[in-house]
């Protein structure tokens, strides 16, 4: 029986030959050969497995840390727009309600970001009724552009933080990104077709493009103008 800490005699099972050590089964030379076979059969392993990654994006599972369910790659964000970059080990699912239950006292990097995922999310879910897919089917690189926190800030500033059609002052909790001609009827998820609203504005122009909006407020106010002068109320018979 070997003392403890004192090497004693192996027999390697590669070579068969004799070597001192703390209950090695190989020889060094042998137990530097079997490394490197290991190293070569992990790193085949996941160059074949970033092969049918790029073959079939998208494809695949992991695991939510935050909801403990199982959900395909395609739910999961990365760095980049194309795919690329390490993925989040949060679902969208779960982003979208992290995001929707905070509740920010000023504007700041993360409000921007919510802002832009909103946008996003708004544009793949026209892209997935189109396709006639579900929307963790649609990833960010099938959209003509990503809204990033980058351009809504510039476009805020643009906007001197007014809303684009009453020209209210923009508060955090009231401000809304709306497309001037929608989604729905065939508008462009671009820059130049995104502007910044108040809620109301953006309830009250629903489906209507910036055209239709701006002459049915302009009908309403005539309307409106005309029934606090009395022209449109009845003439009294007093006979």
């Amino acid at each position: 029986m070997a003392t403890k800490g004192i090497p004693y005699e192996h027999v390697c099972i590669e070579c068969g030959k004799h070597f001192l050590g703390y209950g090695c089964r190989r020889c060094n030379n042998c137990q530097r050969v079997h490394a490197t076979k290991i190293v070569a059969r992990s790193r085949a392993k996941h160059r074949e497995q970033a092969i049918k990654g790029k073959e079939n994006p998208g494809n695949g599972w992991q695991y939510c840390i935050k909801c403990k369910k199982k959900r395909q790659l395609s739910e999961f964000r990365t760095r980049c727009s194309d795919g690329r970059g390490r993925r989040n080990k949060i679902c969208d699912r779960c982003l979208t309600s992290i995001y929707a239950a905070r509740e920010y006292d000023h504007i700041n990097l993360k409000y921007w970001r919510t802002k832009a995922y909103s946008c996003n999310t708004a544009a793949r879910q026209r892209v997935a009724s189109v396709k006639g897919v579900k929307l963790p089917q649609v990833s960010l690189s099938d959209l003509e552009w990503v809204c990033k926190p980058q351009d809504l800030i510039k476009l805020f500033n643009q906007q001197d933080g007014k809303c684009h059609y009453c020209g209210v002052q923009l508060e955090p909790r009231n401000i809304t990104i709306d497309h001037k001609t929608p989604l729905s009827r065939d508008g462009g998820h671009t820059l130049g077709n995104v502007c910044f609203t108040c809620r109301d504005c953006n309830m009250l122009k629903s489906t209507r493009t910036e055209t239709e909006f701006n002459e049915f407020v302009q009908e309403y106010i005539r309307r409106f103008a005309r029934t606090s002068r009395g022209q449109d109320k009845e003439p009294v018979d007093n006979t």
